[in-house]
């Protein structure tokens, strides 16, 4: 089992949303409320490393860049967990087991993504602050004609 950031944010997320939604209650009759924290973290950690890879593979047909596509992962998670809120994934479905139901709105959302990716143009903007510094002075001095520039500096003096 791979655990980086990423894995363990999808799995922050997503049992977040089994709080949020009452799955685990907040006065359980029987157990220990940390404990089925715990538990349902413990869940995650064990079965999303392996799903995160093919859905990763997946996104990595469409989009290049590793942090981007890590980021939209972290989106799909909390899209997932707002249906868990909502009430989209219930908390005692009827036909499918919950855990497959979240799987399987994961793995809508992800095609979604995947089929919006032709028309996003997904560039990740890394600027440090010293470009950005940079980038300022150089766009002053583009605007500022040089006599003014001249005044501006004896000024500071």
């Amino acid at each position: 089992m791979v655990l980086n950031y990423n894995i363990m944010k999808v799995a922050l997320i997503l049992c977040a949303g089994d709080i949020s939604s009452g799955f685990i209650p907040l006065k359980p009759v029987l157990d220990n409320r940390e404990q089925l924290i715990e538990e349902r973290l413990d869940f995650y950690l064990r079965n999303i490393p392996e799903m995160y890879i093919i859905w990763n593979e997946q996104l990595s047909k469409h989009i290049a860049d590793p942090s981007i596509r890590e980021s939209l992962l972290c989106d799909i998670a909390s899209l997932v967990n707002a249906d868990m809120i909502s009430g989209a994934i219930p908390l005692n479905p009827v036909l499918l087991e919950r855990d497959a139901l979240i799987y399987q709105h994961f793995d809508s959302y992800l095609q979604i993504i995947i089929a919006k990716s032709s028309d996003i143009n997904f560039c990740q903007n890394r600027v440090s602050m010293s470009n950005t510094v940079e980038q300022i002075v150089l766009s002053i001095k583009k605007t500022i004609p040089k006599k003014k520039r001249k005044g501006i500096r004896s000024r500071r003096r």
